[in-house]
């Protein structure tokens, strides 16, 4: 049978958090309480609450310790997030930046959809990447948090820790 997945959600400065684990490995982490999105990212799989299994990866995750991950996705989804992962804290880059970085410079809608599906919010740092004319374009938690993340990135020198 497989393992669990447990869930729960904290309290961020930048808003509520909820995230998944598997054997202490992040599955999914963003700003968001609708556990139905949440849901609908595990069909199929076994989704419980779990605070007291999530503690592990929360102290981890409020120190940014040696952060196991534990993603869904494609193998190109897997190739972009790989990719975003190498982006220094601060660093902007564009859609187009990006594909042509994955050696795909015509393939800009495929790599914003794969943007689009991350399912670790600052960890895999897609509120960095922005429209070729600087413009922030899109940010599944919406582009108030992608500006504030941005600021505190460029103030702070670093990425957030929760």
């Amino acid at each position: 049978m497989n393992s669990p997945l447990f869930y729960t959600t904290i309290l961020s400065s930048f808003g509520p958090v909820t995230y998944v684990t598997k054997d202490e490995k992040l599955c999914f982490l963003g700003f968001t309480v609708n556990l139905q999105e949440v849901q609908s990212y595990f069909k199929g799989e076994n989704l419980r609450e779990g605070r007291a299994a999530c503690k592990p990866l929360e102290d981890k995750l409020r120190g940014r310790h040696n952060i196991e991950l534990h993603l869904k996705g494609t193998p190109f989804q897997q190739m972009v997030w790989a990719e975003l992962k190498r982006l220094q804290h601060g660093v902007t880059i564009s859609y187009q930046e990006l594909a042509t970085r994955l050696g795909m410079p015509r393939a800009v809608r495929a790599v914003a959809s794969a943007i689009g599906r991350n399912p670790v919010s600052i960890l895999i740092p897609c509120h960095r990447v922005l429209r070729s004319d600087s413009s922030l374009g899109g940010y599944r938690w919406g582009l108030p948090l992608k500006e504030k993340l941005l600021a505190y990135e460029h103030t702070h020198g670093q990425s957030y820790a929760f």
